[in-house]
């Protein structure tokens, strides 16, 4: 399938991935510093072949600096293929102007990824989309999933089983 960037999926000998971020809420809290948090909840289905009738799904909370930590990871595996750009870092700014902007950028982020075989293929990817996806959007992860997400982010959770989307066999 040719890759199509308006619509955040990409198709690899028969297998599908679609990413789609639904929107952004700003929480009021008192968090190392900042009033205020900005998470974006994401959406992804994943078709392991053409045939495939029940998709993989999931849905997450992800903050910008979880886009950081994702691009990071592609950039040192990767070095010298070109990852996609994020938006630049900004004081935190919740205006809806500039959320709804920032969105969309970080949009095109995941639809560039999606759209290469080599980054979609990385269990990185996966982790990124799948840690926490059973929990519902909007939901509040318990402690224990945050210290995880926390951990993987940092390199000191590395289990890789079932982390990859491509190779998932249900």
């Amino acid at each position: 399938k040719v890759k199509d960037e308006s619509d955040g999926m990409k198709e690899i000998k028969g297998k599908r991935l679609e990413v789609r971020i639904l929107g952004h809420n700003v929480a009021e809290k008192s968090y190392g510093g900042l009033k205020s948090v900005v998470t974006y909840q994401l959406s992804w289905q994943f078709w392991k072949d053409e045939n495939d009738t029940s998709p993989l799904t999931g849905a997450v909370q992800r903050r910008y600096s979880d886009f950081v930590w994702l691009r990071d990871v592609l950039r040192l595996r990767y070095r010298g293929m070109l990852v996609p750009p994020i938006p630049a870092k900004k004081l935190m700014n919740s205006a809806v102007e500039f959320l709804d902007q920032r969105m969309g950028e970080l949009q095109f982020f995941l639809n560039e990824i999606v759209a290469n075989p080599f980054l979609m293929s990385d269990h990185s990817l996966a982790l990124f989309l799948r840690h926490g996806a059973d929990l519902a959007v909007g939901g509040n992860p318990p402690a224990s999933a945050k210290q995880e997400w926390s951990d993987i982010k940092s390199g000191l959770l590395t289990d890789e089983r079932n982390a990859n989307l491509i190779h998932y066999s249900a």
